[in-house]
């Protein structure tokens, strides 16, 4: 597969050479032709911010009281986020604070302090990640109903927004976000070793 990737006409110091002066090709071009080659796997077409945003908006309204519904909060939430963040369409940052943004006052300040015991050299400046803040839910919601609220295609009872699918959707989103989970992370784990040896094709 790298070999395949470092082949690729957008790697290295090759340069566009058109009606302008020539340049070399940068990251996001070499990354995008890396895309191109797995047709599904780019996730633009999937969700949007507002997709994301409806489902914190809708979950703030509708309560998280049990750790069943915390649960399938954070499944919905990571389903969307991890396409905008395989996409280029959402910031770590961003991501944690948003996720945050779903959880009623009165159970983040629960959480909050939960997390201050189990993370004490945590910058007050600073989100706390998602996956902290689920063990820390799971922490203060220990003891309520654990059930979920899934429906046939394996989302939980919010409503967000997909794009319309046909009937065998659900196994081909499941390979889709597999796929594209499995890029992804490889080309993270390129790009570090890339930037350790200062070889990757230009920011």
């Amino acid at each position: 597969m790298a070999e395949t990737w470092l082949g690729l006409p957008e790697f290295g110091d090759n340069a566009i050479i058109g009606n302008n002066a020539p340049r070399p090709y940068t990251y996001q071009e070499w990354k995008a032709a890396v895309l191109r080659l797995y047709p599904g796997a780019d996730a633009s077409a999937c969700y949007n911010l507002g997709d994301l945003e409806q489902l914190v908006n809708q979950t703030f309204n509708s309560g998280l009281a049990t750790l069943g519904r915390f649960s399938d909060y954070y499944r919905d939430f990571q389903r969307i986020a991890r396409w905008l963040l395989a996409n280029g369409k959402l910031y770590r940052n961003e991501e944690h604070r948003l996720f945050q943004q779903g959880i009623p006052m009165l159970l983040w300040s629960k959480i909050v302090c939960r997390l201050k015991i189990t993370l004490p050299d945590h910058h007050p400046e600073d989100p706390y990640e998602v996956d902290q803040v689920f063990e820390g839910a799971k922490w203060v919601l220990k003891g309520t109903d654990t059930s979920t609220t899934k429906t046939s295609n394996g989302t939980s009872g919010i409503h967000t927004s997909p794009p319309p699918t046909p009937s065998h959707a659900p196994k081909q989103e499941t390979l889709e976000l597999a796929t594209t989970t499995a890029i992804v992370s490889a080309l993270e784990r390129l790009e570090a070793l890339l930037t350790n040896g200062n070889t990757q094709p230009r920011q």
